[in-house]
């Protein structure tokens, strides 16, 4: 696996370095919170919303504490544009922590705001933040259309850097998609808009985007052409981060092309600066890159050097989240109780607000009555002066007026204790929301980690590629985490490929794979078994033993469906035995279907049943696909039905005589639109091999 950690950073932090704009220096924010002691309100809510937007990247607790008092003091003078600035930086806050519905909703405050008072640049943020929010919940289409309303909003201000910050986003959404020449298409576009802004730093990023997704599509001349352009930015303004990733992504696509010795050139100058400023996920990948060159190149030696190099930089990393790991599985309860206990708060909260604003709104009117009585009496003892009578009359109302001011008096005392209370138990409510977040963005922390350990333990695509020139893998898991995976290992000159889908899907799926993954390497890899069907059943066996499985009733029948396949190009025939997952073959564009086994890998009634194996013989030009249920399972269309396994065929049939990649490009697309706005269901996973 090459440099993917490194490359998928660089990725999405240009999304934030484009969209958050420009990082205040620390003096400018000095000069910005000194100034608050001396300026008017109006300025003064200016002033908080920098700072809230100038800290955000590094202080969130100072981010939202600034945004609270701009939201505060707007409201008081009536700043209708400093408001929706506010709440655009309350919704930026939610978002930093992953609360995206909490962000949206303050995004839409904002623009409704904004709309109000004809506030172009309020409008294209909100729309902009609003794309980010849908991009991040995997909303890509309207995502697209929320970055097109933003940028609009900044050809009407005229402002360039926002204008490059929303075509830089939507290329990401369309290099997403595999519409690569779309993608290209708006990475040059945000370069140019660079260049003519003089950001020569965000000129660096946007040839590094370019040569990824030129080396994407495998033109790997044109990929080092931008690469090498962006090193050299990235040199003139010592960015060593980037310096260090372009060297790497130069380094790899001389590895693909078989230039061994530029490779490890390139490589070495990316690991000694990764080493400089402890940028341990390249120096992990750099180390793995060079162990393999030189396990290729036959220099056993170095390349045990840089495997035990690589193996401790990734314990260090697996350390330092050892800890939180366990930390999250324990406090998912706590933290579901917590947000209960937080909800029943809020509410309590809520009705303590009404009733003292009811108390304020009565206190409010008896004062009205007693100035009006007030008024009423003066004039009655101005005309009527004279007259003994009336004066007793103004004499016992003016005591009444002072009984019914001291009442108030007292009444205003109860409100203020009250209103202290409430105080007292809204810092309680924010204390516990703040760990809940906290506990939260660590459960989610753990669950993508958990996806990156997934990554490691499946095949690498430089090693499929030595043995299958030509495949595809579409692999679109329902979670982070997926319970369908793929598995590649060679042996004796036979190329062994398995395609798995595991009970449930998320987490419990997620280790059930790794299960499976370990399995296979253990019969395959250590005990050199490449008969399918025999593979299989050792497999069964393995996972009713360390599942305890008995088959009594009301037991978990954990397990796993699965496909799989050993070629043998020397003598050129195929075997085959699955198990509840069939494969199909395509040869002389007419379909065959290589049926499986109707049981599981786990526990059944005819657990004594061996798996069957099928051999056929293959010749140039035959695709074998191998796949999991989740794509033919899919609700949507226009009457909400499953795609089904029919569809799935004749798709295959319009598709097989593409090259690999436009393939999977077809069946992504195909499956967003059948899908729409309907939830993916399961994990999907589809595997093409071109002999």
């Amino acid at each position: 696996m090459l440099f993917i950690y490194s490359r998928f950073l660089f990725i999405l932090i240009n999304i934030f370095v484009l969209v958050n704009f420009s990082f205040a220096a620390n003096e400018e924010i000095d000069s910005l919170e000194n100034k608050l002691v001396f300026v008017s309100n109006s300025e003064k809510a200016t002033i908080l919303n920098k700072l809230s937007e100038y800290y955000l990247p590094v202080e969130t607790n100072k981010s939202l504490k600034y945004a609270k008092e701009a939201l505060q003091i707007s409201i008081t003078i009536n700043d209708s544009v400093n408001l929706s600035l506010a709440y655009h930086n309350l919704g930026r806050f939610q978002a930093s922590y992953d609360e995206l519905e909490k962000a949206i909703s303050y995004f839409l405050i904002s623009l409704k705001i904004s709309e109000q008072i004809n506030y172009p640049e309020g409008l294209g943020k909100g729309y902009n933040s609003l794309g980010l929010m849908h991009w991040k919940l995997g909303e890509n289409k309207k995502a697209i259309t929320y970055f097109k309303l933003a940028q609009d909003y900044f050809i009407k201000i005229n402002n360039l850097e926002l204008i490059a910050s929303t075509i830089n986003n939507l290329g990401i959404i369309y290099v997403e998609n595999q519409d690569y020449e779309n993608g290209i298409k708006n990475f040059k576009k945000t370069l140019s808009l660079m260049k003519e802004l003089g950001k020569i730093h965000k000129m660096a990023t946007a040839l590094n985007n370019i040569g990824y997704v030129y080396e994407l599509m495998e033109d790997y001349e044109s990929g080092l052409h931008y690469y090498s352009k962006s090193l050299k930015l990235a040199d003139s303004l010592q960015l060593k981060w980037s310096k260090a990733n372009s060297l790497s992504n130069i380094g790899n696509i001389y590895y693909k092309k078989g230039q061994h010795l530029r490779a490890i050139k390139h490589i070495d100058q990316s690991l000694l600066i990764a080493q400089e400023i402890n940028a341990k996920i390249i120096i992990l990948e750099c180390t793995n890159q060079l162990s393999i060159i030189y396990s290729e190149s036959g220099s056993y030696k170095k390349a045990f050097e840089y495997n035990k190099l690589h193996s401790s930089i990734k314990d260090s990393i697996l350390n330092e989240k050892k800890n939180k790991q366990i930390v999250k599985m324990q406090t998912r309860y706590e933290t579901e109780k917590k947000e209960k206990e937080i909800h029943l708060l809020n509410r309590k909260n809520e009705i303590a607000f009404l009733k003292i604003n009811r108390q304020k709104n009565f206190n409010y009117f008896i004062i009205s009555v007693v100035l009006f009585l007030s008024i009423i009496i003066y004039i009655i003892y101005s005309a009527y002066k004279a007259k003994q009578k009336i004066n007793k009359l103004l004499q016992l109302k003016n005591q009444k007026i002072t009984q019914q001011k001291e009442d108030i008096e007292e009444n205003n005392t109860e409100l203020e204790q009250q209103k202290e209370e409430i105080n007292t138990q809204k810092d309680e409510i924010e204390k516990q929301r703040d760990i809940v977040i906290q506990q939260k963005e660590e459960i989610i922390d753990g669950i993508v980690y958990a996806k990156r350990i997934q990554n490691a333990l499946s095949p690498s695509k430089e090693i499929l590629i030595k043995s299958i020139p030509e495949y595809f893998i579409l692999d679109l898991p329902q979670g982070i985490v997926s319970g369908d995976f793929y598995w590649f290992s060679k042996i004796n000159n036979k190329i062994i490929i398995a395609v798995a889908d595991c009970t449930g899907h998320g987490v419990p799926g997620a280790f059930m794979s790794m299960l499976g993954i370990t399995m296979l390497n253990k019969i395959i890899n250590e005990k050199a078994i490449v008969k399918p069907n025999e593979i299989l059943d050792r497999l069964r066996n393995n996972v009713i033993a360390s599942l305890h499985q008995t088959g009594k009733s009301g037991e978990a029948n954990d397990g796993m469906d699965i496909s799989l396949i050993t070629i043998d190009k020397k003598n050129n025939y195929l075997e085959y035995a699955g198990a509840n997952n069939s494969a199909y073959l395509y040869r002389n564009n007419e379909l065959t279907e290589i049926f499986a086994d109707k049981m599981p890998i786990g526990i059944y009634r005819e657990i004594e049943t061996p798996f069957s194996c099928q051999k056929m013989s293959i010749q140039t030009g035959d695709i074998i696909y191998l796949f999991t249920d989740g794509y033919a399972d899919q609700f949507g269309g226009s009457k909400g039905r499953k795609f089904l396994y029919k569809n799935f065929k004749i798709l295959l049939k319009e598709i097989h005589h593409l090259p690999m990649y436009k393939q999977k490009t077809s069946l992504f697309k195909t499956h967003r639109k059948w899908k729409e706005n309907n939830e993916q269901l399961d994990d999907i996973l589809i595997m093409g091999i071109k002999i």
